[in-house]
């Protein structure tokens, strides 16, 4: 299972969360398994909306012996975008994936990474707590700026050149 996100962007995520910290990632993919390869020291939240890909990616999961501090809360709504294009950014039918059952100032880290990103964002500002790094993948695509305007102070991490061509926002909150 391939990550799409380049190796240096998923370094600096990693790298920002404590021993014993937790992570919250809406969209699990190849990144999960790979957070999950690299360190044991933490857990790992993942909310998925496509009950197919949730399952593939929960059986890599339990392969590898992670389901100890994986937690995958499949959300699946009625998804009605597009992969990539401007309409995954539409929340509607999406309000549990959008709102999971979790509590957000719970997390050290969160990774914006599935559909409805936007809204995602808008959405945690005021539940997180203080110093949560907070990134998003595909960062570059427009249909993401609206939301990025919640949090006041972020970064653009550009890919290392060679690896999926796609920026990683980051901010602390």
């Amino acid at each position: 299972m391939r990550s799409l996100i380049a190796h240096n962007q998923r370094q600096l995520i990693l790298d920002q969360i404590p021993e014993q910290g937790k992570m919250l990632e809406w969209g699990c993919g190849g990144s999960t398994i790979w957070f999950l390869s690299q360190r044991s020291d933490f857990a790992l939240v993942s909310i998925e909306h496509n009950k197919k890909w949730a399952k593939k990616v929960n059986k890599q999961v339990k392969r590898r012996g992670f389901l100890n501090r994986h937690n995958l809360i499949l959300r699946q709504g009625r998804y009605i975008g597009s992969n990539g294009m401007p309409f995954e950014e539409n929340p509607s039918g999406l309000s549990e994936y959008i709102l999971p059952p979790v509590k957000m100032s719970e997390f050290d880290v969160i990774l914006v990474d599935g559909v409805a990103r936007g809204s995602c964002l808008a959405v945690m500002r005021n539940s997180v707590k203080s110093g949560t790094n907070v990134f998003l993948h595909d960062a570059q695509r427009k249909w993401y700026q609206w939301a990025q305007h919640f949090y006041p102070v972020a970064e653009i991490i550009k890919p290392t050149k060679g690896d999926y061509p796609a920026d990683l926002w980051r901010c602390v909150a």
